[in-house]
């Protein structure tokens, strides 16, 4: 007998007295693909909207693991979720690049016997990385509203949040750079760091898709640990977080500490 993940029944949505949605009824199995596919204003987004709580439906339900997704929302989000972007990883990623590559050239040398302080100029370049992360960060969230989204956890510990996980992001970047000599070792650190969490932290991929031992292991990752974080804090659920928060704060501590004791200017 097959198990019963989605069940949708007589589903109706209306926006200005429009039915978008009409009466809709369908049902997915564990192990079914299942795709949503119309036109644009078919209903598409509006009904998996319906399916994850996000908005409510003006005539019937719908069911996840048999929880009706319009009241059990928060518990819902423990068993789904919806991709996001790797902005933590991408901003990270930018600073060893580009230290190693002014180090090779000889340009780290210089600056450090240039009249400007060269802590000043690296900081340059973390603080355009940093603004490039906050940019995106805030189209993202406008078109996250625009479309729908709402926030039913406390803004301010989500942006708390995002900080501490960009911060300890770029400390491993800093790690990185100070501890690679050449641009060779640099791309083999960076790749055996920035794939694995790029792929199974969550940051593209749903980290609910992945096989329980997968998941055990992106619990321990810094942007998973990062990425989680911020999910429980958007639904409201602040009981859990607090060793996150510890686990993000001394990965920050530690590897900036071990970045400033090892950083070389050549």
């Amino acid at each position: 007998m097959n198990e019963q993940c989605i069940q949708v029944k007589n589903l109706t949505k209306s926006f200005s007295g429009r039915k978008v949605i009409n009466d809709l009824s369908f049902e997915v199995n564990k192990g079914e693909v299942f795709a949503l596919l119309g036109h644009n204003g078919a209903g598409k987004s509006t009904t998996i909207d319906l399916l994850l709580g996000l908005k409510s439906p003006d005539e019937g339900n719908a069911e996840i693991l048999g929880m009706d997704a319009a009241k059990h929302r928060k518990k819902v989000f423990e068993f789904v979720s919806l991709s996001t972007v790797g902005i933590c990883c991408t901003a990270f990623m930018s600073i060893p690049i580009t230290i190693v590559e002014l180090r090779n050239q000889g340009i780290l040398r210089r600056m450090y016997c240039s009249p400007c302080s060269p802590v000043r100029l690296l900081a340059c370049d973390i603080l355009s990385s940093s603004m490039i992360a906050i940019v995106s960060t805030i189209i993202l969230t406008i078109a996250a509203v625009l479309f729908g989204y709402r926030m039913d956890g406390n803004v301010f510990a989500f942006i708390g949040v995002w900080l501490l996980t960009m911060v300890s992001m770029f400390s491993i970047g800093l790690l990185v750079a100070s501890l690679c000599r050449t641009t060779k070792s640099m791309n083999v650190a960076t790749s055996l760091l920035y794939f694995p969490m790029l792929l199974f932290s969550g940051a593209t991929i749903p980290a609910e898709v992945f096989p329980a031992g997968v998941r055990a292991v992106i619990k321990w990752m810094p942007l998973g640990i990062g990425i989680d974080t911020l999910k429980k804090v958007s639904i409201g659920c602040l009981d859990d977080i607090l060793i996150s928060v510890i686990i993000l704060f001394v990965i920050a501590v530690i590897c900036t500490g071990v970045s400033v004791k090892t950083f070389r200017w050549e």
